[in-house]
């Protein structure tokens, strides 16, 4: 049997063998000669050698994607956290790198990887703004970690990394942020003074509450591909969340989870017991409403984030709609390039980001970089008509959630929020997740059905079998 060298494709040959049998004798004594002058010139690879390199570099892809998603959400009251978290995805994206080389998959990113490569390379042109006061290279520095990171991830879940890594990843940050809040290792801060908001690791409770639910809308992404501990796990990350961090951000990112879930139990339920399904959602709720709606009240108002939330507007929603009315005032500036990248921290005076992405954008980058960046979402939309049914509706209530996320965050600097729109763009074009696109000529020319079909199949099966002796046969 004639082992084939690494250099020669043998699904090209046996393409081009199948056109006759004399072009296949042909091909075969082409193939010997090259055989022969692979043999003089360097020792044969077997498959089963390749086999094994590759299954050992999907491992360690497979590791490093996980260790990079902890420690880019866990570590992150660590010093040097930023720096540990960029050397694990520079690690993760040059082992993709590496297997791209060695034909262990196929390297295809320029099609989802093109816009967020020019949305980077823009803000890099618009830190040489020179703003008295802002600092431009530590968001550089940040933009290209999450991006590099978010690829990188996104990478590995095309060359056969499984979805459930990202789940048990989640789960692993909820678990450490639970086990420092019972520990009482994380200190509190007093917002009022009357009660405590829990941040963890992240120093930040939005940030934790962000983290924590859009974990959890990433695991009920696609339920399926979870496994069941981290669809499960997902109920606790939200719990924790809104019971201890006190944002109003983290209610909002649950509401989206509970019509997320919905949707994907209705998918996953069989099409007979969906009505079934359907009249207990809408029963049980109510009728336990019904029963229980002064104890839920009594209770609900024990929870800090539904407080804060019932209050209305406080010191903090008022110093974000004076940073959003001022941010806008800063864009009427350079509405086209905006004033340089971080300028809102120098020319604001607030000393800090804008919590609005909308109004970050727009001043920093002007018009011209928020166009930029949520055209990644736009693309996202268009593509999702090649998904299934389930995914499609999930993609787009994801979208609904990061869009309107946005209004309480900064999230283009935000790994975590990164990492799920490359996620997503990823998705929305591999042939894992999405079904192949039918091109025109498959519209207008059907495939044959009954006997006509089966005299092809059969036709086919003969081609392609006839030439097989030459190319592989001993």
């Amino acid at each position: 049997m004639i082992v084939l060298p690494r250099f020669i494709n043998p699904k090209l040959l046996r393409r081009r063998a199948t056109s006759s049998r004399r072009g296949g004798d042909r091909l075969a004594g082409h193939l010997e000669g090259a055989t022969q002058v692979a043999v003089a010139r360097k020792p044969m690879v077997k498959v089963e050698d390749v086999a094994k390199v590759r299954r050992w570099w999907l491992r360690a892809v497979t590791a490093l994607t996980f260790s990079q998603l902890v420690a880019s959400q866990t570590l992150l009251c660590v010093p040097g956290w930023s720096i540990l978290s960029f050397l694990l995805a520079l690690a993760l994206a040059c082992l993709l790198a590496w297997g791209a080389y060695e034909k262990h998959w196929e390297l295809r990113l320029g099609k989802w990887v093109g816009l967020p490569a020019a949305f980077v390379a823009y803000c890099l042109l618009r830190a040489f703004s020179g703003v008295e006061g802002a600092e431009p290279w530590n968001v550089v520095a940040q933009l290209v970690s999450s991006f590099i990171g978010g690829i990188s991830v996104a990478g590995a879940l095309e060359v056969g990394v499984r979805f459930r890594v990202l789940g048990y990843a989640i789960l692993t940050n909820g678990l450490v942020q639970f086990l420092l809040w019972q520990s009482g290792w994380a200190p509190d801060i007093s917002v009022p003074s009357d009660a405590t908001r829990f941040f963890g690791t992240t120093g930040n409770a939005n940030e934790l509450a962000a983290q924590l639910t859009m974990g959890a809308c990433l695991i009920w992404l696609m339920p399926r591909r979870s496994g069941l501990w981290p669809c499960l796990g997902a109920f606790g990350l939200v719990v924790f969340a809104v019971g201890v961090t006190g944002s109003r951000e983290g209610l909002l990112i649950t509401a989206f989870f509970l019509i997320l879930v919905l949707f994907q139990g209705f998918s996953m339920v069989p099409k007979k017991r969906r009505r079934l399904f359907l009249a207990l959602v809408v029963a049980v709720p109510c009728g336990l409403g019904l029963v229980a709606v002064p104890l839920v009240a009594n209770q609900a108002l024990e929870i800090l984030s539904v407080r804060r939330a019932m209050a209305g507007e406080d010191s903090s929603s008022q110093t974000r709609a004076e940073m959003v009315s001022e941010g806008f005032q800063l864009w009427k500036n350079a509405p086209v390039f905006g004033n340089g990248l971080d300028s809102f921290r120098g020319m604001s005076g607030q000393d800090t980001y804008s919590h609005n992405t909308y109004v970050e954008l727009l001043c920093d980058t002007g018009f011209l970089g928020a166009a930029l960046y949520y055209s990644m979402y736009v693309l996202v939309g268009v593509r999702t008509r090649r998904l299934p049914r389930s995914l499609w509706y999930a993609t787009w209530l994801f979208v609904a959630m990061l869009l309107a996320a946005d209004i309480a965050q900064v999230s283009y600097q935000r790994k975590q929020s990164v990492m799920i729109l490359m996620v997503l763009l990823m998705a929305t074009r591999s042939s894992r997740y999405a079904m192949p696109a039918r091109n025109s000529r498959e519209k207008k020319h059907p495939a044959p059905k009954g006997r006509l079909a089966e005299r092809l199949a059969g036709a086919k099966k003969r081609l392609t079998m006839r030439p097989r002796r030459f190319i592989t046969g001993s």
